[in-house]
């Protein structure tokens, strides 16, 4: 059974969990390479901080790590804590914006440079995540296939093996239920396909 976070107070996903320990692992590898790592304190007698790291520039957050992988920082003055990276932004560039979120450029979760930090929409924020399979060009293409090809279930199936989406993943893009604000292809996409028939997205070249 997965423990509640004790900073957050929520008992973590198995994903979550995962996050962290990537977090953690790849954490320790690079301060391990650091030589004479300087603990810069997150606020002025904080016993908290984050070390620079010279080649990437991210400010690797020391303290506590959240099972999501986000450094958690106590708020000054309070008995609350928040998610250090945000706390970091804020001092520096302000609020964010209503109806954005923060996106880390560099992909660490642990990382609190506010210049690696970019106020971004939830839908941009989920589509630059490591998991993300699709990107506008790749939606284009797709929706070009089905203008030119007949709609089967075989070439769904074939699309979603190609691209390594789900079936349904790829109906939505079909059907423009998801990547709505992705505009139709205005030349002709070209495709490369294997001996097996499944398109080769690697290969594939879309105007528009």
């Amino acid at each position: 059974m997965l423990r509640a976070d004790r900073h957050t107070g929520r008992r973590p996903s198995e994903r979550n969990s995962r996050h962290g320990e990537r977090a953690r692992i790849e954490r320790a590898e690079l301060l391990a390479g650091i030589v004479d790592p300087v603990v810069v304190p997150f606020v002025p007698g904080s016993r908290v901080g984050y070390v620079v790291h010279p080649a990437t520039g991210c400010w690797l957050w020391i303290g506590a790590l959240a099972d999501n992988g986000y450094g958690v920082a106590g708020i000054p003055g309070t008995s609350r804590a928040r998610v250090a990276h945000l706390q970091s932004f804020v001092r520096s560039r302000g609020a964010v914006p209503a109806g954005l979120e923060l996106d880390h450029t560099c992909r660490r979760r642990y990382c609190v440079n506010p210049d690696h930090l970019e106020p971004v929409t939830r839908t941009i924020n989920v589509r630059r995540g490591a998991k993300t399979k699709l990107n506008p060009a790749k939606v284009r293409l797709i929706r070009h296939v089905f203008s030119v090809f007949q709609n089967t279930m075989e070439l769904t199936e074939s699309l979603a093996i190609g691209f390594g989406v789900s079936v349904g993943a790829i109906t939505d893009v079909r059907y423009r239920r998801n990547w709505k604000d992705v505009p139709d292809t205005t030349a002709a996409g070209v495709a490369t396909f294997d001996a097996s028939g499944l398109p080769q997205p690697e290969r594939v070249t879309v105007l528009g």
